[in-house]
């Protein structure tokens, strides 16, 4: 891969593999080669060297930071790194959020979705960013359970 992240090869000429998985490269070049030459064509990508990646995740997780990643990872993967989701981490409210060229994209995404195989479980590219948002409803309860403790406490001593 160049410095400006394509890769050259005879027959398809130079094709943008920044920002691409493992997989998505091998369609991508497939697709080049049965456009003009092959019927059927079996693309596979061996990575000789991953270069530095790393993936940022915050939110509602237990241990929220910058991680190392290497290879193919997906967005589960990467909640796993950072100890799962917190007890109070609304799941259906999980952002993946991704530069494409100057611009950065949300993609919206339910982790229940996901677990349940409704959806599939997207792979997670160089510097993306995951923020899984707190749930409203369980930091009330939450909340609502430290403020009752001292009237549980207060209760016997006034009956």
């Amino acid at each position: 891969v160049d410095p400006r992240g394509n890769i050259s090869m005879p027959l398809i000429g130079s094709l943008r593999a920044e920002g691409l998985s493992q997989s998505q490269l091998e369609n991508a070049i497939a697709q080049k080669l049965k456009a003009k030459y092959l019927q059927n064509p079996q693309v596979t990508v061996a990575i000789e060297e991953f270069t530095k990646q790393r993936v940022t995740v915050e939110g509602e997780v237990k241990t929220a930071g910058v991680y190392p990643i290497q290879g193919e990872i997906t967005l589960l993967q990467a909640i796993a790194l950072a100890g799962g989701p917190s007890n109070l981490a609304d799941p259906a409210k999980t952002v993946i959020f991704r530069k494409q060229g100057n611009t950065v994209k949300a993609y919206n995404l339910n982790l229940d979705s996901i677990r349940e195989g409704k959806m599939r479980d997207p792979y997670i590219l160089n510097d993306d960013r995951i923020i899984i948002h707190r749930s409203g409803s369980r930091y009330w309860l939450r909340e609502m359970g430290i403020l009752m403790s001292p009237i549980r406490l207060l209760n016997p001593l006034v009956n």
